[in-house]
């Protein structure tokens, strides 16, 4: 009986990591500062797309608990009983019915197409109710279930920046099966 609960186990919840980047909260913070400043070498003052990513800046936290979650590995690959697909860095969901070049894209080390990808998931289109991001701000902003690491942000934020890191990095996947955790 034990071994067909453990084969249910495995079957319902494979996860694997593959030869990505494991990112260190800190670094993941400044990367992701980088990217809502900075892209493709235009500035977001002078880019309005990239204007209003920075509106985003205050979500750095949670982006580094969320990628937490994952193992801070930007090739995290894993599958649970819902049937969903989920990979990268910060475990996005792969549509059924996705062609192939959106397939993979989230595995490699460039996280910036992750980063955009999570703030669509987080605020915009179907999403934009905001359910999801208080999902994964409840996960995130209890001090029982994360942690405070002070960072160096910038050269005029230095040491004193806060970013979340999960206490028990499997309990998002727990909470994907369990809702009433």
């Amino acid at each position: 009986m034990r071994i067909a609960a453990a084969i249910f186990l495995l079957a319902v919840s494979t996860r694997y990591y593959g030869d990505g980047k494991i990112y260190k909260p800190c670094e993941l913070a400044q990367e992701a500062y980088k990217i809502f400043i900075t892209s493709r070498g235009a500035r977001a003052d002078e880019d309005p797309n990239l204007r209003a990513l920075t509106q985003y800046l205050d979500d750095i936290p949670l982006i580094v608990c969320i990628a937490g979650y994952h193992n801070f590995n930007t090739s995290n690959e894993y599958s649970l009983g819902d049937g969903h697909y989920r990979e990268g860095l910060f475990g996005i969901v792969r549509h059924a019915g996705a062609g192939s070049k959106k397939r993979n894209r989230f595995l490699d080390d460039d996280i910036s197409n992750d980063i955009f990808e999570l703030i669509h998931v987080l605020y915009v289109g179907s999403y934009s109710n905001n359910v999801t991001h208080k999902f994964y701000a409840s996960a995130c902003h209890q001090p029982s279930r994360a942690s405070y690491v002070y960072c160096y942000l910038n050269e005029y934020v230095f040491g004193s920046y806060p970013v979340l890191v999960p206490n028990n990095p499997d309990f998002l996947v727990s909470l994907y099966q369990n809702p009433r955790l």
